[in-house]
């Protein structure tokens, strides 16, 4: 963990934090005096400030609290995204590991911004989620009303490596929290469906992996979208609600929108001018329909073979990329 309270004053202190680099000599102190506890269960830790991992407090005991259990890839994460926030925002204006005063909220938020009227929460995914799980989180944010940012680490990035890294495949984890953006405008083409962002977090190289516009193409777990990577650094945070805006996005967003008002309107113009024509040459006043929005892409259709009755098949809900097979609707129901 990166938080420890200071006893008996309940000062919230944050190793990640610059400020305490030139104090840590005074923090081991407090550690020997047993004065710095564990926020989720207010035993004794000690601070661990070596050369190779980030600077943060361990249990002296073994105790049953949640931030034991968390894995060395959730803290890395959470570290490399604290420091980005720092540089965006300030850090008078972020915490980590924040316990909200609600009811049965599930977990700590990995890390929160309070600036000016913004009010902005992280959560980091590093495994699959249980249905019950990801239902109680979400609701829980819902109830406190803050806007979130999900990000998952990038190891639970599946891409079809035939198809590209534009096409990945999504668990019932990372289709729980696909998010829309107005951001996925920049990248949508004409009238289609416009479809959702995700985001992944490389904490080894500081990268961030951001797709956008992402719609399926097979049901239930190909989709594909614009993939966007950068270093975390070029990266920034939309005051607005903290969003990830990665370089060149805003920009290609109002090109976007202008392009497609221009299409809009010159459909319009059109449709109007076809109308004033039949008015003057017949009492019908609609001869032709009005133009609807282009059709979605058909669905992508591949074929694989099933692994429990051998037919090859499209309709499948559950597709291996490295082996070409699948389980198929019919066996899915079956066993």
């Amino acid at each position: 963990m990166y938080k420890a309270l200071h006893f008996p004053s309940n000062q919230e202190i944050i190793i990640l934090d610059v400020r305490w680099r030139q104090q840590i000599a005074y923090l081991r102190s407090l550690d020997q005096q047993d004065k710095l506890v564990c926020p989720g269960c207010n035993q004794p830790v000690r601070v661990r400030a070596g050369e190779t991992k980030s600077w943060h407090f361990a249990h002296k005991h073994l105790q049953n609290c949640p931030f034991e259990k968390e894995s060395p890839a959730l803290l890395q994460a959470r570290a490399v995204l604290y420091h980005w926030l720092v540089d965006q925002f300030g850090s008078e204006s972020v915490t980590v590991e924040k316990s909200l005063n609600a009811p049965n909220f599930p977990r700590h938020v990995d890390c929160w911004v309070e600036k000016d009227k913004l009010t902005s929460a992280y959560c980091i995914f590093e495994r699959r989620m249980p249905p019950d799980e990801r239902h109680n989180l979400k609701s829980a944010f819902r109830e406190v009303g803050v806007q979130v940012n999900w990000v998952f680490i990038s190891d639970l990035l599946h891409m079809d490596s035939e198809l590209g890294q534009d096409y990945l495949y999504l668990t019932t984890t990372e289709r729980a929290f696909l998010q829309k953006s107005e951001l996925d405008q920049a990248w949508q083409t004409h009238f289609e469906h416009l479809g959702s962002s995700l985001h992944y977090l490389d904490s080894e190289q500081e990268m961030l992996i951001t797709y956008r516009n992402l719609n399926v193409i097979h049901l239930p777990q190909l989709y594909s979208g614009t993939r966007l990577e950068h270093p975390l650094s070029e990266v920034l945070a939309a005051p607005a609600n903290g969003e990830f805006v990665h370089p060149g996005e805003t920009d290609r967003l109002q090109k976007s929108r202008a392009e497609i008002e221009a299409q809009a309107d010159v459909a319009a113009k059109r449709w109007q001018k076809a109308q004033d024509f039949f008015r003057q040459g017949s009492s019908r006043l609609e001869i032709f329909p009005k133009p609807s929005e282009k059709p979605a892409n058909p669905p992508y259709e591949r074929r694989g073979t099933c692994k429990f009755c051998g037919q090859e098949t499209t309709d499948w809900v559950t597709y291996f990329g490295q082996t070409n097979e699948c389980i198929c609707r019919d066996c899915k129901d079956r066993f």
